[in-house]
């Protein structure tokens, strides 16, 4: 969400929210995406609920990232250079997640394309977004589940932890 927030407001000089100017951005364009994306798919993201957390559910995320919501959340990148790398970086997080939360026994990963796709999603964020600081989640997961898919021989992580079904919930 926040490098989506990044793009939209135009904002990509930096990570930092210190300056008035980038805040006040990075504000407007959270509420124009928030905006969008209730109305467009009709599901609410980044709101805090009257519970203390917060919308950012695993069954968002899995909307947020879906084949189906991409194109209406790109739409909000003015740059179109921006607007194709986005849409590429959802993705490869749909892909990454999907395969590190599945827990169908019957869907053995081969733990060396698990390791592959870890390193193009990151690579990736660096090269497309390089004002953007990788969050200790995502490098967690994309440093660590290869290893955990290298020990279960493919066997689905979710399976042995809820660590693989919790992964959408960072993100």
């Amino acid at each position: 969400e926040k490098v989506l927030y990044h793009l939209v407001s135009g904002q990509t000089h930096t990570w930092s929210e210190v300056e008035f100017r980038v805040k006040d951005a990075l504000k407007a364009a959270k509420k124009e995406t928030i905006k969008h994306i209730r109305e467009k798919l009709g599901f609410l993201i980044d709101t805090p609920t009257s519970g203390g957390g917060n919308t950012d559910t695993g069954g968002i995320a899995e909307r947020f990232f879906s084949r189906e919501s991409r194109e209406d959340i790109c739409h909000l990148i003015h740059k179109e250079s921006d607007r194709v790398a986005f849409f590429k970086l959802l993705e490869l997080y749909n892909m990454v997640l999907s395969v590190c939360q599945n827990v169908d026994a019957s869907k053995v990963a081969i733990p060396n394309e698990v390791r592959l796709l870890c390193q193009e999603l990151m690579i990736f964020e660096k090269t497309n977004f390089p004002w953007v600081m990788l969050s200790p989640s995502v490098q967690s997961m994309c440093g660590h589940n290869p290893e955990l898919f290298q020990i279960t021989q493919g066997t689905p992580i979710g399976i042995y932890s809820e660590q693989g079904s919790e992964a959408w919930n960072k993100h």
